[in-house]
């Protein structure tokens, strides 16, 4: 192997891997070995030594021509530096994955990478392109036989729906993944639909219906013992208790949700669970509590927000040079298409003046035959010549018609064999008679008659 023994081997490979790496000898093999490397630290995590791993498998995937595995490799890039928050070296990444894929497929992979172009969309708030590339997977996920990804698909696209304010649409599409989950016990699935149907009837005010689906979900969470899943149930519930106007109960989840996230680190979580017990001691007339939860709710949404404008100042620079340097890339080859372009018209134009001498050259060379064969009408030759010069005459003229009317006749029968060869009959029979008559005519112009002889 180019790369033998390195650093990157020796960091705990499962032995498998291991071995796939020490066999590989050929571009293919060692692209594929190297995929699975990425593949396997990106899955722990280790996102650097991931896209190490995934570059070596592009060089020898490109050295190779193994597209497959070179379109999964710009993919694992793509959702390392989706996991970053790099979102513009994600859609880069997603983007060449998917042009590759688009050209040899399979669809599932398709479909993969289109899913992917409307996660990072979604989470940058663009919810025009998320849900175009999301209704883009669904058409194709819907096409195979996966339920599991169906569901998917329903539950992407049915958010974009909700945040762009089609509830309707929304309540449909989270159906139809419940329905999916459910009918491969998928528990995990079926209580994030359920849970995604809560928030959309509370956006539509339906109360009621949603108090329904969340307990739903949260009576399987629990059962999953799925931590970061129950903290979200509790904040989901503690909101729509205060929408119902019993700030009581909705204190109890609040609390609940606060202890779990406090446990699992989660900033995002707090930030919502300060924000909702701030209006929760505020519906029950305690202010300066309220005024102490909006403080800690405003703390932590600073931090979040200076950590954000960061990481977008730092994505918008990158993006800003990728979409210049698409621009330069767009630029130039327009440049060489126009040169392209101008060096065929220049061409075609040097082409259509060899055809015009040509041209020239052939009707000087048939006037001066013709203008010999009425010379010979003043000189004594015998009969049989002058029918020969007569005839080699005719059938030059005629000649020279044929090759002047061919790109006419192929223009009039569109290229068509079967209308090509009707045209030339037509023409052929009407040059037979004007070849015929003007044949006779100079016989009896020039060939004395035998009284006069």
């Amino acid at each position: 192997m180019v790369y033998g023994k390195n650093s990157i081997e020796n960091q705990g490979l499962p032995d498998s891997i291991q071995q796939k790496l020490n066999q590989a000898r050929m571009p293919t093999e060692q692209g594929k070995a190297w995929f699975m490397v990425a593949n396997h630290y990106q899955i722990l995590g280790k996102y650097e030594e991931a896209l190490v791993a995934a570059d070596k498998s592009i060089v020898y995937c490109l050295k190779a021509g193994d597209k497959r595995t070179l379109g999964n490799a710009y993919d694992l890039k793509g959702i390392v530096y989706d996991y970053e928050g790099k979102m513009a070296e994600a859609i880069e990444f997603y983007l060449k994955g998917l042009n590759i894929r688009e050209k040899i497929g399979p669809n599932l992979d398709i479909a993969r990478s289109l899913n992917n172009l409307g996660s990072v969309y979604y989470y940058m708030q663009t919810f025009q392109k998320a849900e175009n590339y999301f209704s883009r997977a669904l058409a194709i996920f819907e096409k195979l036989d996966d339920p599991k990804t169906r569901a998917g698909a329903y539950t992407n696209l049915g958010s974009v729906k909700q945040q762009v304010g089609k509830y309707k649409e929304a309540l449909t599409l989270h159906k139809r993944s419940l329905v999916l989950y459910q009918s491969i016990n998928n528990e995990l699935g079926t209580a994030l639909a359920y849970n995604n149907l809560g928030v959309v009837f509370s956006d539509l005010k339906q109360f009621d219906s949603s108090l329904i689906v969340h307990k739903k979900a949260l009576a399987i969470r629990n059962r999953l013992q799925n931590q970061q899943a129950i903290s979200e149930s509790y904040s989901n519930l503690a909101r729509l208790y205060l929408d119902l106007k019993k700030p009581d109960i909705a204190l109890v989840f609040a609390n609940r949700s606060i202890e779990l996230n406090k446990a699992l680190q989660s900033r995002e979580g707090l930030l919502n669970d300060y924000q909702t017990l701030s209006d929760i001691q505020k519906e029950k007339g305690n202010y300066k509590v309220a005024l102490e939860n909006y403080v800690l709710y405003r703390g932590i949404a600073d931090t979040l927000m200076n950590q954000e404008s960061r990481e977008k100042i730092a994505s918008y620079v990158v993006q800003f040079e990728f979409q210049k340097q698409q621009y330069t890339d767009s630029l130039r080859r327009a440049e060489t298409r126009k040169h392209e372009a101008l060096k065929k018209a220049l061409l075609d134009k040097e082409v259509q003046r060899q055809k015009n001498i040509q041209y020239s050259g052939i009707v000087i060379f048939v006037l001066v035959v013709l203008g010999c064969v009425f010379l010979i009408g003043r000189v004594h030759l015998p009969v049989i010549w002058i029918e020969g010069f007569i005839f080699f005459s005719a059938i030059l003229v005629f000649e020279f018609l044929f090759l002047f009317l061919d790109p006419y006749v192929d223009r009039i029968s569109g290229g068509m064999p079967i209308y090509k060869f009707l045209t030339n009959m037509i023409t052929a029979v009407a040059v037979f008679y004007a070849h015929s008559y003007f044949e006779n005519l100079l016989k009896r112009r020039l060939i004395p008659k035998e009284g006069n002889v």
